[in-house]
């Protein structure tokens, strides 16, 4: 049974609620390990699944100034890692932070077998397969032997769109909800655009480079 904290960090980071999250991480930092009981997404599964790329470089930064084990290539329901659900999501830039900045692990499976490469849409550019986990052999065809995964991971991909949390909640509904406070979320975003700005500064080559 989750105490009231707990079920309103999952709430907040399954519709995300950015500036909620950041109020109660700040408030107790703990909760930034706690996890869904029904999905076990962390909240680096909901921002991954979110797109949201800077989110995740300030949670990351935060969990290693407080000295908190925050695992990058955690694993949820059916084996997804955060980079798994980027790449079903098409969030390149996610995908990117997570593995070329936070270290996240690309050669994890989920219960299927299948990497994160193995999930990216049939367009994405070599580059961006090499960093999702694509061994040699698979990419030397243009990225059709990953995409032949596709076919049988195309239900799963889109059950994953509408992953509902333990809460009662489906995270399509995130926009709706975040564009209900924009005053709130602009005084959010001030307050985070300059250590956003710094950090991503020191990774940029790397983004370049991609």
């Amino acid at each position: 049974c989750l105490e009231p904290r707990e079920h309103a960090w999952i709430l907040a980071a399954a519709e995300g609620r950015l500036e909620v999250l950041w109020e109660q991480l700040e408030a107790e930092p703990a909760l930034l390990l706690r996890c869904d009981p029904i999905t076990g997404y962390t909240v680096l599964h909901w921002l991954a699944k979110h797109g949201c790329h800077e989110e995740l470089i300030l949670v990351h930064d935060f969990a290693q100034r407080r000295g908190l084990p925050l695992d990058v290539s955690a694993s949820g329901s059916g084996g997804l890692t955060p980079l798994h659900l980027a790449a079903l999501q098409g969030h390149d830039m996610v995908i990117k932070v997570l593995v070329g900045a936070l270290g996240a692990d690309p050669s994890r499976r989920d219960y299927s077998g299948h990497r994160a490469c193995h999930y990216l849409r049939p367009d994405a550019p070599q580059s961006l397969r090499e960093l999702s986990g694509a061994e040699d052999w698979e990419t030397a065809g243009g990225g059709e032997r990953i995409n032949a995964n596709n076919n049988s991971s195309s239900a799963a991909a889109r059950a994953l769109r509408r992953t509902p949390s333990s809460v009662g909640t489906s995270s399509v509904e995130a926009p709706a909800r975040a564009a209900a406070a924009p005053g709130k979320e602009k005084n959010y975003a001030g307050s985070r655009v300059a250590q956003i700005q710094g950090l991503l500064r020191q990774m940029f080559p790397f983004f370049q480079d991609r």
